[in-house]
Parts: structure tokens; sequence; C-alpha cells
């Protein structure tokens, strides 16, 4: 892990037919599951923090506690998005996590997702500080922003790309 992290990780995909509705657009359903395979991605390669492998040997995992999307532009079939996170917001017991997906040049907002993560205790499966190591982790990596409702913040997104 480098001594700089990356506060807003992106990365890319392409929209796949078996994620599609009978338009060829990214079903609703998927836009979770793209959003979620992308932050596990940016963990993993930004951060060097493997989920799976912590919840075996620490025996902790982070579980949703509540997603908010915001559907903007649709996503098509085979079309390349580009997917950002970024730890918005955390606590001693939970973390706020804000994606967005956007067209491959990040020209267009196709969808805001903020979820909140519950970090949790796999044996009693109750709630949890986050130790050491995590909580500077998330110190380092924190991009604090105002917790505006997600239609807000899907507009201030996208006024902010209008701008350039």
């Amino acid at each position: 892990m480098s001594t700089q992290l990356e506060k807003t990780p992106v990365s890319k995909k392409t929209i796949q037919f078996q994620d599609c509705d009978m338009y060829g657009h990214l079903n609703n359903g998927r836009y979770i599951d793209c959003f979620l395979n992308a932050r596990e991605d940016h963990l993993v390669h930004f951060y060097d923090l493997d989920i799976f492998a912590m919840s075996r040997q620490k025996g902790v995992a982070w579980l949703v506690g509540k997603h908010e999307i915001v559907y903007r532009k649709p996503a098509n079939l085979r079309e390349e998005v580009s997917i950002t996170s970024e730890v918005i917001a955390f606590a001693d017991k939970s973390i706020t996590i804000e994606m967005v997906m956007y067209d491959k040049d990040h020209t267009h907002v196709k969808s805001v997702l903020r979820s909140t993560f519950v970090h949790i205790n796999l044996k009693t499966l109750k709630a949890t500080s986050h130790d050491d190591e995590l909580t500077t982790l998330l110190t380092n990596v924190l991009v604090p922003r105002p917790m505006i409702d997600v239609y807000e913040r899907a507009h201030e997104i996208e006024s902010s790309l209008a701008k350039k």
C-alpha cells in the first residue's frame, strides 16, 4: 500500500447482456451489484484490503445498513462505464460510501449510490468498533461531504460536470 492513498478510486466496467432489461438498459437491481463489485475492487487494488480475508482472520465484516440510489441516465448494453467510490463519513461502528457511475469519459452521471455499512462481529452479530488499523485507513481516505439528500447530491455532481 502506498503512503499516498487514492481518496476517489475509479474502475471501468462494460455493461453485459445478462445484466440488462429488455430495452438494453442496465437492470435497476444490477446497478447495486456493479457498485458493490467496483467498491470491493477498489478496496483490494487501492488499499490492499481484502474484506473476505478480514472476515476470516478477524471475525468482522461490514453489512449493508442502508442503500439510497438515484438513476439519472441509463447504462446501456456493451457500454463502458466508470465507477468511483469515496468514504464520505464514518463513525465508530459504521461507514458511509458514495459511489457514482459515469459514462466512460466522466461527462454524464448514470447513477449515484450512497450506502451505509455497519461494522459487525461475526460471532455475536452485533455492531462492533473499527480497530485502530481500519480507523487509520478510514481517516486517510475520508472525503467528508455534507449528508444532503442523494437527489441533491446527484444534481450537485451533474452541475460540476457542466462547468467543466
